[in-house]
């Protein structure tokens, strides 16, 4: 009778020695569903109006079943999936673990373990917001203005895709440490609420599992390169529960795909890598330190062989372990039962993964929420690094005929630590479409079809920027030091770069808002500059002319010379309580074309705010918020124009 519960029993458990675990592979895929549409535009009418009056708004409105044999003598079988399911996988594997081994519950392990289960799965993350953003800001305006904005934008959930290379799909999930490369992912056990665990055959009960395993995020697709790899939630009141955080060592980056994939459960790692120094200096930062944590090395079939992962406890406990501790693993210490150290002892082998873990207690679940700030080879603590080589490049395409959606897209990349966001903003058209191929902090017009809507007013504002730009969800908030009062701002260094064709209607420009407070718009979202507008042209075609009517003076700075406009901005419709009587300063290159421009904007500044033009200026208590550098088209034909390469460095006192 024994024997029949026994293998009952085996039906329903997926059991493990304590701390062994289940791998995931996963893949990382950086798109960058950034609900927001955008505008910085600018409409110009043939009438010397070229506000950034602009009508600039833009509202960004924008399985691993894990069978884990874990009979108390601590053995582990861990069949690992990457996809955590519930299956009611009917272990039948013969695997009678004959290790000589005598262990505390003097069960003889004989689960019969032959991973049936037929987990598929299924999700199907369809992202369906569809957050119609029907702003209608027809600049009305008597002139025919040229700045950049009546924006109709209907921010239906943009998200624009970045491929971070041109073959796999590595994205911001892909790291490096010093020779070690690939993908970071996350994984837990499969164990389901009401599922018998703990079992000790000879004893007289069987625990249930009250509380499934938890683990946020899935992947990293959506990580900046500023932020940490962290993960969160809680383990399951068992000891074969485990949440992990894991580190692939040596995957190709063109190849790699880090997003989220359950079929890889079946699969080996990537491939093997040999070690070279004592052990792993480790970077790590816990917020919950009553919960124990794992580092583990594995051989590309560690995810199914037990004795070919090793263990060892980390202590991230006492002052500072939320702020980050650094600490040594030595390889001597690994161990393939590391909880009481009754396995084999690591003796060198190759790695192919370095992973972090918690694994579960039997009576309550264990909360957990941790970072890996870094982790490299090393000799010691202090071979600890402060983080991660994130080095990619970040492509992918927004815009297309999908109708407002594709219209208003956007996406946003980061490069040297700087956020930057691409806009197809494409908004001033009765009809047609537009695409932008983007690299990075650069993007090329691919397709272009379309014309005004009449009125001076601009078909689209192709643009790169940093700021918020009518969005409280993407924005560049991480990394711009923005919104800056301009007299605290110290320098503004910019550096655009742009090529021109078919630019017989369009213009090359920087369109900078500012606004009167702090955070702008009474923390509102605002699609438009709330205080003042500056414009810097780098291309004039001949038919259009900032807004002011005519020049009314030079200045110069940043090596150049610039004519000067200026004049009020026009009422908002949609942001009524804004004054129409806004400042639009807008200055024009004098000697042509510059596609190569250097400045330090905060000279620009000093100008706007020192001079009154026109019986115009900038108050120098104002705030600096979004810096946009993109072409503001009315007609002609711009496919191939581009801005290849565009950055923003604001420093304050």
């Amino acid at each position: 009778m024994k024997k029949l519960v026994l293998l009952l029993l085996s039906l329903w458990l997926i059991s493990c020695g304590e701390g062994d675990t289940i791998v995931y592979y996963q893949d990382t895929d950086p798109g960058s569903d950034g609900d927001a549409d955008g505008d910085a535009d600018g409409d110009s009418d043939g009438d010397s109006d070229s506000d950034s009056d602009g009508d600039s708004d833009g509202d960004g409105d924008g399985d691993s079943d894990s069978d884990t044999d874990s009979d108390s003598d601590g053995d582990s079988d861990t069949d690992s999936d990457s996809d955590t399911d519930s299956d009611s996988d009917t272990d039948s594997d013969s695997d009678t673990d004959s290790d000589s081994d005598t262990d505390s519950d003097s069960d003889t392990d004989s689960d019969s373990d032959t991973d049936s289960d037929s987990d598929t799965d299924s999700d199907s993350d369809t992202d369906s917001d569809s957050d119609t953003d029907s702003d209608s800001d027809t600049d009305s305006d008597s002139d025919t203005d040229s700045d950049s904005d009546t924006d109709s934008d209907s921010d239906t959930d943009s998200d624009s895709d970045t491929d971070s290379d041109s073959d796999g799909d590595a994205g911001p999930g892909y790291i490096e440490t010093g020779s070690w490369h690939g993908c970071a992912w996350t994984g837990k056990d499969d164990l389901v609420q009401g599922q018998q665990v703990e079992a000790e055959w000879l004893s007289a009960g069987y625990d249930i599992l009250e509380t499934e395993t938890t683990v946020s995020p899935l992947d990293f697709m959506e990580k900046s390169a500023t932020e940490n790899f962290c993960i969160s939630g809680a383990v399951g009141d068992s000891h074969e529960a485990v949440a992990l955080l894991g580190f692939n060592i040596n995957e190709d980056e063109a190849t790699a795909d880090c997003s989220y994939d359950p079929d890889a459960v079946s699969s080996t790692g990537p491939p093997t890598v040999a070690i070279q120094e004592n052990g792993i200096a480790v970077n790590i930062a816990s917020n919950v330190t009553s919960a124990t944590i794992r580092i583990q090395i594995q051989t590309e079939n560690g995810n199914t062989n037990e004795d070919e992962r090793w263990c060892l406890d980390l202590e991230v406990t006492g002052a500072g372990a939320a702020d980050g501790v650094k600490k040594f693993a030595a390889y001597s210490d690994f161990n393939t039962k590391c909880w009481d150290d009754s396995g084999d002892t690591y003796n060198g082998q190759p790695i192919s993964a370095v992973v972090f873990l918690v694994p579960g207690g039997v009576s309550d679940t264990t909360p957990y929420e941790f970072c890996v700030l870094g982790f490299a080879e090393g000799n010691s603590e202090a071979d600890a690094p402060d983080g991660f080589t994130v080095n990619l490049t970040q492509e992918g395409t927004v815009g297309g005929d999908g109708g407002e959606s594709d219209d208003y897209e956007r996406a946003i990349v980061t490069v040297d630590s700087k956020e930057y966001i691409i806009q197809n903003n494409y908004w001033g058209a009765g009809s047609g479409y537009q695409t932008l191929h983007f690299v990075d902090n650069s993007f090329e017009i691919t397709y272009f079809s379309g014309s005004s809507t009449g009125g001076g007013v601009p078909v689209s504002f192709p643009s790169i920027y940093v700021g918020q730009n009518g969005s409280k969800t993407l924005t560049t908030s991480n990394t711009d030091n923005l919104p800056a009062r301009i007299s605290s701002i110290t320098s503004a260094d910019t550096t655009v770069r742009w090529t021109g064709s078919g630019l017989d209607d369009s213009n090359a420009a920087f369109d900078i808002w500012f606004s009167n407070d702090n955070p702008p718009y009474g923390g509102e979202i605002y699609g438009d500059a709330v205080s003042g507008f500056a414009m810097l042209w780098l291309h004039k075609p001949g038919g259009r002319v900032p807004i002011g009517g005519s020049a009314i003076g030079t200045t110069s700075f940043c090596n150049h010379t610039w004519d000067v406009w200026a004049g009020p901005r026009g009422s908002s419709p949609e942001y009524p309580t804004l004054d129409a009587n806004r400042p639009v300063i807008s200055y024009v290159v004098q000697g042509g074309d510059v596609t190569n421009f250097t400045c330090d904007l905060k000279e620009m500044m000093n100008d706007a705010t020192s001079n009154t033009y026109n019986g115009y200026s900038l108050d120098s208590n104002w705030y600096l918020t979004d810096v946009f550098f993109g072409f503001e088209i009315w007609g002609s034909y711009p496919v191939g124009s581009s801005v290849d390469e565009f950055s923003l460095n604001v420093q304050t006192n």
